[in-house]
């Protein structure tokens, strides 16, 4: 049986035991985000080593403009702005500069009562990985219905180490999944997520939302929707939008990169997901040129008939990166490769993950950060698709192409063995996945 969390489990001050399986240790609170200053000629030098870290959505690949950055009034140029968060380190990830040093950890690195799905990195200026998740707290045979929806919720855990975590404290109200990463935008930090279920699964609403947090605030606005026009455009034929990722491209633009539905073929109830991108300038997120308006800018192909969804996008030194999950039915993960600043993408095969007993049933919905000369991904895993228990665990990557699995914690019983052939099976966005599972 699923434990469910009390409300009185949820305060913000109280602390909770949650630790990985080889290290129980009493977690810390989470901690306030001072506004980023404007880095050194060390550490500028060091940004343009160590590229883009994801966990802000920040990029930039072109020589930056001495003008202030649109994300905020300060006077520091956009380019120092949004790629300062890769200054920044934790203890437990020093290495030296050549690889990904070996560390202490193990996999999976985070779960709890209930259900943690699609995770999302953010490193603060006190040294701390914010982890932000959908939380999923109630009936597990309700989690695809109209009747879960009250026990959906976009939550926060903060860690030094990746082996203690705060307890969590969510960050909407009912009803929201989803997260990405918080970024800088118009003198405040937004967070962007999804309604869930939406109207497509008996929800009362569809689409993306965003909240906004003030400087010197711990609170976090009413959910606000944006992007509208993506629930109409031609080729998304299921009126969705899912799974929101943004990004800042190296003149401070923001992009949404975000996921709509169709049907795979007349006659067949089967939904496709498609990916699409749009662009703003606007403050308030009203205001957006989509960029994919006629076609999607990824869809289905031979290997994934039934789509993609679940973006995650970071710079290297001469382009960028997109990873995303591939396919409903039988899940994986794939990658396309852009060189012109975010705006053309040439889709460059499935990513190899390797195998775990965490990911034996499903697995999906990657983010992925910078370290210094190490990349770092974080990946929701199912051992089972019966009551989709998930967790979340940790790779690493030189190149942020090749990754590797943290070593599986020894004596986890995770309730399946460890699949030696195949791809990994995640469920989707919901309800597609579990249609797509039964057949």
């Amino acid at each position: 049986e699923v434990g469910v969390l009390p409300a009185s489990a949820l305060s913000p001050r109280a602390p909770l035991l949650l630790s990985s399986p080889r290290h129980p240790k009493v977690g810390s609170t989470p901690t306030s985000l001072p506004h980023p200053a404007s880095p050194s000629h060390a550490a500028r030098a060091r940004t343009r080593r160590s590229a883009k870290v994801s966990g802000q959505k920040s990029q930039g690949g072109r020589r930056s403009s001495s003008k202030s950055c649109r994300c905020c009034s300060c006077r520091t140029s956009a380019m120092q702005h949004v790629l300062l968060p890769a200054l920044l380190s934790f203890p437990s990830l020093r290495r030296n500069s050549s690889s990904c040093a070996k560390r202490s950890l193990f996999n999976p690195v985070f779960s709890l009562p209930g259900r943690v799905r699609d995770p999302a990195v953010r490193l603060n200026e006190a040294g701390e990985a914010e982890l932000f998740f959908t939380y999923f707290r109630g009936n597990p045979a309700a989690m695809f219905t109209s009747a879960g929806a009250k026990d959906y919720y976009v939550s926060r855990v903060v860690t030094r180490d990746w082996q203690t975590f705060s307890e969590p404290s969510d960050i909407t109200p009912p009803g929201f999944a989803s997260p990405d990463a918080p970024i800088r935008w118009d003198n405040a930090t937004i967070i962007a997520f999804q309604a869930y279920p939406d109207k497509s699964l008996g929800g009362k609403s569809s689409g993306l939302f965003f909240s906004r947090r003030d400087d010197g605030s711990e609170i976090w606005s009413e959910p606000r929707p944006f992007l509208r026009e993506a629930l109409t455009l031609p080729w998304n034929t299921g009126g969705r939008a899912i799974d929101p990722t943004l990004v800042l491209d190296s003149d401070g633009r923001l992009h949404c990169f975000f996921v709509g539905s169709t049907k795979r073929q007349r006659g067949d109830r089967r939904r496709a997901n498609l990916l699409g991108q749009a662009v703003s300038t606007d403050p308030d997120l009203q205001r957006w040129e989509v960029l994919s308006r006629e076609a999607p800018l990824i869809g289905t192909s031979s290997r994934a008939p039934d789509g993609v969804e679940n973006v995650a996008v970071f710079r290297r030194r001469s382009d960028a990166v997109m990873i995303y999950s591939e396919g409903l039915k039988s899940q994986h993960l794939a990658h396309a490769v852009s060189k012109d600043d975010l705006i053309s993408w040439q889709r460059r095969g499935a990513l190899s993950v390797g195998e775990a007993r965490w990911t034996a049933g499903r697995y999906g919905a990657p983010f992925v950060w910078a370290e210094g000369d190490c990349w770092w991904m974080a990946l929701m895993g199912e051992a089972e698709t019966q009551t989709h228990q998930s967790a979340i665990g940790l790779l690493h990557s030189s190149d942020g192409v090749h990754w590797q699995l943290l070593p599986e914690a020894a004596g986890v019983e995770m309730g399946l063995p460890l699949r030696r052939s195949g791809v990994a099976r995640r469920g989707g966005d919901g309800a597609d996945g579990e249609r797509e599972a039964e057949g």
